[in-house]
């Protein structure tokens, strides 16, 4: 029997400092719309387990913060 299939896609962008503010939440916002995209894919391709979607962002200079898909209303 096959093991799972783990599939990384990393994209890495400079911004420069003063345009970060307003082009790192654009960029977010569109990774979080293909991760939804892409999970609901295997989703309906699944066989026996479903399948798991992270999505991680940071910089150089600051640990990655994981990235909710969901917004929970919290």
């Amino acid at each position: 029997m096959a093991g799972p299939l783990s599939i990384t896609i990393e994209l890495r962008i400079d911004f420069d400092t003063a345009n970060k503010p307003v082009k790192e939440p654009i960029m977010i916002a569109k990774a979080k719309e293909l991760a939804k995209e892409l999970i609901t894919t295997a989703m309906m391709i699944q066989d026996r387990r479903p399948p798991t979607i992270r999505m991680q962002a940071g910089d150089t200079w600051f640990a990655e913060e994981e990235i909710k898909l969901v917004d929970d209303g919290n």
